[in-house]
């Protein structure tokens, strides 16, 4: 994981401070264009698991499906606090 940019400006004579660089536009589109790129293949691995817990449920109860839903729902909270950050 990528630790955020940061860069030493001076602010008296002898005295630096190390402060954070803000992410050009640049850099920002590619991260949005990264984040809802990654959020394409987790529905598209959504839609998979929804198909194949059909299929489960039957054997193993509803078990599997609510850890799941467990699992979604936390990758989607994340996903949209990050894209509420960039944008």
């Amino acid at each position: 994981k990528k630790g955020k940019k940061q860069k030493e400006v001076k602010i008296n004579e002898g005295e630096t401070a190390v402060v954070e660089e803000k992410e050009s536009a640049k850099e920002k589109g590619r991260s949005e264009a990264v984040l809802l790129n990654i959020v394409a293949h987790l529905e598209k691995l959504d839609r998979k698991f929804d198909s194949r817990l059909t299929e489960n449920d039957t054997k193993f109860g509803s078990f599997s499906r609510g850890l799941l839903d467990t699992i979604r729902d936390t990758v989607k909270t994340t996903v949209e606090e990050r894209l509420r950050v960039l944008g």
